[in-house]
């Protein structure tokens, strides 16, 4: 007997909605007959699996459904098919299986990870990864090795050739998102690495899926049916190579696109999907920076245009590089990211969903103009380590007019004076947080969460 979907040693299996697991296992058999399966624990038998009837082998592979198990683990899994005919017997053992919640891990290099393997968390026994080459094991930084990749997509992008394995980087959001997931709700967590740095919506197009193996979308459902089938959601951190005038404007569409099939192919409605928004870019093309700002804000606003979607920020965080977060704070992204998840899920122990703008005022004085921006789903108050930074103001020709912010609960006021020209026509302001490519950004709230990246807004929009 060998199994080839569905089940293999230390990993996750998705549980149902109810709670149990319900794995759909395939493979090949040399028997023809009823497929068994006995459960064990560190205990001793689990109770009702023992020889119990799960599918059947025919001529050569067998289908089997094992329905039921509990969440948690670990389990040691019997696979038998008995031939009535000549009583012979084939027989497989899974050891260490665990049942919980699985996510893919996808997007671009942030996703993959390239934070220095020093700051890497240290591994916990109930959170898993699917690594590149097909293997379940423990998760640990790095989760994605494209030099071992079983799908030809991850090598071809590479230029057909196996990059060399980096032993300095390497640390992604992943590992540290599945083990905030495991410690609040308690459950095994597994993680299935499918991301490649640098690559597009373009190349994550699902009209790609027929080429299998050779695309990105192919290859990320080929290894989620080589699980079961079956996953809770998915993690994206992607867009940074869409930030280019042509690209940026098709954004919205294409994730529209991708977020639909994943819920189609899937036969999953509600699939639950949480990205980042793009963190910072040291670069001195001062052009690139209204092709960033308008994917940030795009990212900001598809939780408006995408149900069970949320949008998580990253515009306060550290690099280990030009472009790639550090590894200390991808675990602070990580548990961020775990965060909204549990919200989206509305899980009973998850705090509130990211900070979102909920309302831009103004009001003249005699000194100032003010600006008053409110916030929702604030966790205690905003907050600054100093100085409060990242909020831009300016005419329409891009003079900058802001000469102070102050932080109020869920409110920021920021100031423009009453003797700038701009100020007589507040209408042809335009305020925002997270100016181009590189800003600095320090505000937070009690619970150490950013403020989300937004805008060029016009104040002569009105509220937000």
């Amino acid at each position: 007997m060998k199994i080839m979907t569905g089940l293999f040693d230390h990993m996750v299996l998705q549980r149902a909605r109810r709670g149990g697991s319900h794995a759909l296992i395939t493979g090949e058999a040399e028997t023809n007959g009823p497929v068994l399966a006995t459960v064990r624990t560190a205990h001793g038998l689990l109770r009702g699996y023992h020889a119990r009837t799960i599918g059947r082998a025919h001529n050569g592979k067998f289908t089997a459904r094992l329905k039921g198990l509990p969440p948690g683990g670990p389990y040691r899994i019997t696979l038998s098919a008995m031939d009535a005919k000549t009583a012979a017997i084939d027989r497989q053992i899974v050891r260490d299986v665990l049942v919980g919640d699985v996510w893919i891990i996808a997007g671009q290099s942030n996703a993959e990870g390239h934070g220095l393997l020093v700051d890497r968390a240290k591994p916990q026994r109930m959170t898993r990864a699917f690594y590149m080459d097909d293997r379940w094991a423990v998760a640990e930084d790095p989760i994605h090795c494209l030099a071992e990749s079983v799908d030809p997509v991850h090598v071809d992008l590479c230029g057909g050739v196996r990059p060399p394995r980096n032993k300095l980087t390497g640390v992604g959001p992943g590992v540290a998102f599945g083990q905030q997931m495991h410690r609040t709700t308690g459950l095994p967590q597994g993680l299935i690495a499918s991301a490649h740095g640098g690559t597009s919506m373009l190349q994550w197009d699902p009209a790609k899926r027929a080429d299998g193996s050779k695309s990105l979308y192919g290859a990320t459902l080929r290894r989620i049916a080589k699980n079961g089938g079956k996953i809770a959601g998915i993690v994206w951190y992607q867009g940074e190579s869409e930030c280019n005038p042509t690209d940026a404007a098709l954004y919205v569409p294409r994730m529209q696109t991708l977020v639909a099939s994943f819920r189609k192919d899937l036969g999953q409605s509600n699939l639950p999907f949480v990205c980042v928004q793009l963190s910072r870019f040291i670069t001195s093309d001062t052009a690139a920076g209204a092709a960033w700002q308008r994917v940030r804000e795009e990212q900001r606003l598809l939780p408006e245009k995408i149900q069970h979607f949320a949008t998580v920020p990253a515009i306060d965080l550290t690099l280990d590089d030009i472009i790639h977060i550090s590894g200390r704070d991808q675990q602070v992204l990580g548990r961020r990211l775990a965060q909204a998840m549990l919200a989206l899920l509305k899980h009973p122990r998850a705090s509130l969903p990211p900070i979102t703008l909920r309302r831009i005022r103004r009001r003249a004085t005699e000194q100032a103009l003010q600006i008053i921006l409110e916030f929702g789903q604030v966790a205690g108050k905003l907050e600054a380590g100093g100085r409060p930074l990242g909020f831009y103001l300016c005419d329409r020709s891009g003079a900058p007019l802001l000469y102070d912010t102050r932080l109020d609960g869920s409110r920021a006021m920021v100031y423009c004076s009453q003797l700038s020209p701009a100020a007589k026509d507040p209408t042809s302001l335009q305020i925002g947080y997270g100016a181009g490519t590189d800003p600095s950004c320090n505000i937070h709230d009690s619970a150490g969460r950013s403020l989300p990246a937004f805008g060029p807004i016009r104040l002569a929009d009105g509220s937000t």
